[in-house]
């Protein structure tokens, strides 16, 4: 499945505004690193207790990707513990929700599709994605059309969304059609994006600070006890020329005519680096 080509029939920019500095090209040799989830939930139920949701997210690291293998259940029963997840009974079209601990780039999607090998055309096949920042605002969708699975095939089918989606703090997966079965059967699923060195991923691998208020339109305080710099980033990670004042436990930042959007303040502290989103009205 790795093998085969990327078939997308649309990529879709919303809220034009505020999603122009979201987007990046995303090279195709550049190093990428997969994004672990939180949690991943659903809106159509759990064929039962041995095919949970949960499942999906079973064993996903920062290193996996379309060439890491996931095992298919070999027999006609739910005999092995962990294989994937199966929807409710005759549920064949609904939405895997993935929220991610903090707002991540992604680029690439890997799916292991099927969860038995004698129930193939169970596999997903038209599926819609939808990208959510901070704020639950619709960030960019994205239309892809994912193979059958191979019985003789392991890995992942990889995907790439050509841009790269930044500021991802949600991903709703809406799954459309299957390859013919009648309830929706997954191994694995998982988003990749650009490792990056620094930017977004550093300032936001670490301990998290309310910034106030929330949205702003020109200024923001952020409290941090132990504050000595800060640098505000934009989606890409770029840095933002602001104003900013470092009192006893507050760092505060003021701009002029900053665009709409979610920004990120990587703040050095004497105990390490403090992140905080900052919401531009």
């Amino acid at each position: 499945m790795a093998q085969l080509s990327t078939r997308v029939s649309s990529f879709v920019l919303v809220a034009v505004t505020s999603v122009v500095a979201l987007l990046t090209a995303a090279p195709a040799n550049a190093q990428l690193a997969t994004r672990v989830p939180s949690s991943v939930t659903t809106t159509i139920g759990e064929f039962n207790a041995t095919a949970t949701v949960s499942n999906l997210n079973l064993g996903i690291t920062a290193a996996t990707d379309s060439t890491t293998t996931f095992p298919y259940e070999t027999t006609t029963q739910f005999t092995s513990a962990g294989i994937g997840y199966i929807s409710q009974f005759g549920l064949a079209a609904g939405t895997l929700t993935f929220n991610f601990p903090q707002p991540v780039s992604i680029s690439h999607l890997y799916v292991w599709n099927a969860y038995f090998t004698i129930e193939l055309d169970h596999s997903i096949n038209q599926v819609e994605m939808t990208f959510f920042d901070v704020n639950n605002s619709v960030l960019a969708t994205w239309n892809a059309v994912v193979p059958i699975a191979t019985v003789g095939d392991l890995t992942a089918y990889s995907s790439d969304l050509t841009l790269a989606v930044n500021g991802v703090s949600k991903v709703e997966m809406n799954v459309q059609t299957l390859h013919g079965g009648n309830e929706i059967s997954l191994r694995r699923i998982a988003f990749a994006g650009p490792a990056e060195s620094n930017g977004i991923a550093s300032a936001v691998a670490d301990s998290p600070a309310p910034a106030y208020p929330c949205p702003a339109t020109d200024a923001v305080t952020i409290p941090v006890p132990g504050a000595r710099s800060v640098v505000l980033l934009d989606a890409s990670g770029r840095e933002v020329a602001v104003q900013t004042n470092i009192s006893t436990g507050y760092v505060q930042l003021a701009w002029q005519g900053l665009a709409s959007g979610t920004y990120f303040a990587r703040i050095t502290t004497d105990a390490g680096l403090v992140r905080s989103a900052v919401t531009v009205q």
